[in-house]
Formats: structure tokens, C-alpha cells, sequence
């Protein structure tokens, strides 16, 4: 089945101070973040879509039924908590810079450049928590017929990655993990693999030809 992965749109506008925002700062989206959510629905017009699976935060439930609508479709979006972005903690709220001020950069520069989750207690998820919810999640979708549509957050997305074998593991260090605002992921799966089509890409980008 073809999954799709898309992370929602824009949250902070031009000129905005931009924070880390997590399962507990649950911002709208911007308009340019519901322009994103139509390139997307634009995209899915001629996507037979057979679900649609969402996280419960404005952000994301905003930025599918603004697809959705766009392509032309009745489908209703599972709210899906497994879907949530993840809890930053300490971090939640604060800038880049706050964060290295107040906990110092180690941390924060392992995560944004190689995905490697920090030690101790500065977040309030548990990873093996995250890809337990994950991986349980891929293994119902694996037995659809699909095309399936998740919105989610970058954080939690990547971990998608986690059900093909190698994939995590090969792009995390070079800081190839994370999915920018509106971009997509394009995942093929069989009941026993799969294959990354698509990573962080613009949703124009998107086919779903057998042998894209």
C-alpha cells in the first residue's frame, strides 16, 4: 500500500519568534501554513484515498481538512494520539538559542543534525514509547490496500523511518530524518517490507505509478 506522510504547514509567520513547539504548544497554522495544506490537496486530487489518519493538535487536524477539502474529497480524518508530536519538555516554548543558554548545545545540536534522542529527563517522551506507537500504527496500515494520508509533526514522522529496515539508521547521521513544513514522504509497503519513494519533498513531487 502507499503511505503518505505529511508534516502540516508554516505555524510562525514572518517576523514571529520562532520556538520549539510540541505536543503541548498547540499553535494554528498560519496562512501561508493553510496555502501548504492547499498545495497538498492540489496534489491529492487524482489520489484515491481510502483514509486519512491525523494527530490531534490544531495544527495537523487543520492542515488535513484544508487537503482534503482542496482535493475534493468527503473523507473524515481519524484523530489518532499515537500521531502527537512529541513532548519537548524543557525545551517547549523556548528558541534555539534559549535552549543553548539555559542547557547548553550538545543536545539540541545532536538532534536537529543526526536525529540522536537526548539522554536524561529534558523530554517529556520516552522514545521506545514514540516508536512502540509508531511501529504498532504501520502495522495495521500495512494491511490496507491504501492510498493512506498521515499528517503528523516532524518529530514523530521520522520515525516512520523505523519500519524499513536501515532507513533511520543510514540518514539519521547525515540530518536527513527530518520532513520540512507542507513537504511529503511517499512510503510503499507490503505486508512483509517496504521502500521510501519520497522524503522531504514539495507535494507536487508526488506519484503514485507502479514504478515511481
Amino acid at each position: 500500500m502507499d503511505l503518505i506522510l505529511a508534516r502540516h504547514g508554516n505555524t510562525f509567520a514572518k517576523g514571529d519568534k520562532v520556538v520549539w513547539i510540541g505536543r503541548h504548544e498547540d499553535l494554528p497554522l498560519t496562512k501561508e501554513g493553510e496555502e501548504q495544506a492547499k498545495r497538498l490537496g492540489e496534489a491529492l486530487r487524482d489520489v484515491p484515498l481510502e483514509a486519512v489518519f491525523t494527530s490531534q493538535l490544531i495544527r495537523a487536524r487543520e492542515f488535513a481538512r484544508i487537503a482534503l477539502e482542496t482535493a475534493g474529497t468527503d473523507l473524515i480524518p481519524v484523530i489518532d494520539e499515537r500521531l502527537s508530536e512529541l513532548d519537548y519538555g524543557v525545551w517547549g516554548g523556548l528558541t534555539s538559542e534559549e535552549i543553548r543558554g539555559k542547557f547548553g548545545s550538545e543536545a539540541l545540536d545532536q538532534w536537529e543534525s543526526a536525529s540522536i534522542w537526548p539522554k536524561g529527563d529534558i523530554w517529556g517522551s520516552r522514545e521506545e514509547e514514540v516508536l512502540q506507537d509508531i511501529t504498532s500504527l504501520v502495522s495495521e496500515l500495512r494491511l490496507r490496500e491504501g492510498p493512506v494520508l498521515v499528517v503528523s509533526s516532524s518529530g514523530t514522522l521520522r520515525y516512520f523511518l523505523k519500519g524499513i529496515p536501515g532507513e533511520f539508521e543510514a540518514r539519521a547521521p547525515a540530518g536527513l530524518t527530518k520532513l520540512r513544513t507542507g513537504h511529503i514522504a511517499h512510503l510503499r509497503l507490503s505486508r512483509e517490507e517496504g521502500r521510501v519513494l519520497l522524503w522531504n519533498e514539495s507535494p507536487e513531487k508526488l506519484t503514485l505509478s507502479e514504478g515511481s
